[in-house]
């Protein structure tokens, strides 16, 4: 289960308390004015509840072999064997199109680049 977070940086913390109730294994958070501060926040609120989180600051994230877009990328990507994991949005964006899952991380709180690429990652994880 994924909750997909497109809020303002002001709801985002009360939104992510409330997604616990729901018990989803992932949070996507497409916030793009963010501080470094408020992300911490909800960093901790996500990994307190065993959350992966993916963002602030994120173009989001595709799934094209599950028809999945909670990405700010326009169309889904075309169903492939290459994913593309990359900060860049712009990058993001303009190669979208050419290959199998997309995530354009932005500020990566919670999750590793390899949990990026596999379809079910086990744990949160700390990155630098």
């Amino acid at each position: 289960d994924l909750a997909i977070l497109a809020l303002p940086a002001s709801e985002v913390a009360p939104a992510l308390e409330e997604c616990v109730h729901l018990h989803p294994r992932a949070a996507t958070v497409l916030c793009p004015a963010a501080g470094a501060a408020e992300g911490e926040s909800w960093r901790a609120i996500a990994r307190r509840n065993g959350i992966h989180m993916l963002g602030p600051q994120s173009l989001g994230l595709q799934r094209p072999h599950r028809h999945l877009n909670a990405a700010m990328l326009g169309p889904l990507a075309r169903e492939g064997n290459l994913a593309l994991v990359t900060q860049s949005g712009a990058l993001g964006a303009a190669i979208t199109s050419q290959v199998a899952s997309d995530a354009a991380i932005g500020h990566r709180i919670d999750l590793a680049l390899a949990a990026l690429s596999h379809p079910q990652p086990a744990a949160p994880t700390e990155t630098p």
